[in-house]
């Protein structure tokens, strides 16, 4: 993989909750945004805006996953300012809601019991 699209990933994943500016993370590693574009989807097979969306939507599914972390403050971590936005692409990408995910994936014994009152 070129090393430039690298570098572009991993900045992507060290700051994943900031907004993606193509412009500025081309400048960074180098680029035209144009030339940028074509080498990343040469690279990857994706655009830039896709790849990345998978990466905060991924990381978002760990979060939900092998966290208690808040749906609220897990859509805040991958980069997404309102939930219900985040929902849907969620739901679009990988056919569950973020709340059935977890509910699926977390085991009982991390699930607080539910106590009689």
């Amino acid at each position: 993989m070129d090393p430039r699209v690298t570098r572009a990933i991993e900045i992507v994943e060290r700051d994943l909750h900031q907004p993606i500016k193509l412009q500025r993370l081309a400048r960074g590693v180098g680029l035209s945004v144009s030339r940028f574009h074509q080498l990343f989807h040469v690279n990857t097979g994706f655009s830039p805006g896709y790849y990345f969306r998978i990466l905060r939507l991924n990381r978002a599914r760990q979060l939900l996953e092998r966290s208690q972390i808040s749906i609220k403050e897990i859509s805040y971590i991958a980069g997404y300012f309102d939930r219900s936005h985040f929902e849907r692409e969620f739901k679009k990408i990988f056919g569950v809601t973020p709340h059935a995910c977890r509910t699926a994936a977390l085991p009982s014994l991390l699930r607080e019991p539910k106590r009689d009152h």
